[in-house]
């Protein structure tokens, strides 16, 4: 039993890293821009979909929320731009 909770927890590292690291990049490129670039439209687009593939693969669903969140305060800035 404790090897599924240790693999469990590691899936979780591993998702709250990917997290950290969609939201850092994406807002990297958002803030530091008043409009975005045909560039850096694709470079979201490219976090947006690995994202997504990421909250497919997730099968706990307290991180399932968290990027789920993540995914719509993105959608929700670009929206705004």
């Amino acid at each position: 039993m404790a090897f599924f909770n240790e693999r469990e927890e590691d899936e979780e590292i591993t998702y709250r890293r990917e997290l950290e690291w969609f939201e850092g990049e994406f807002n990297q490129i958002i803030d530091s821009k008043t409009k975005l670039i045909e560039k850096d439209k694709e470079l979201v687009k490219i976090f947006m979909n690995r994202l997504s593939e990421t909250i497919n693969t997730c099968n706990n669903k307290q991180l399932l929320k968290a990027l789920i969140e993540a995914l719509n305060k993105i959608e929700k800035k670009l929206s705004e731009m």
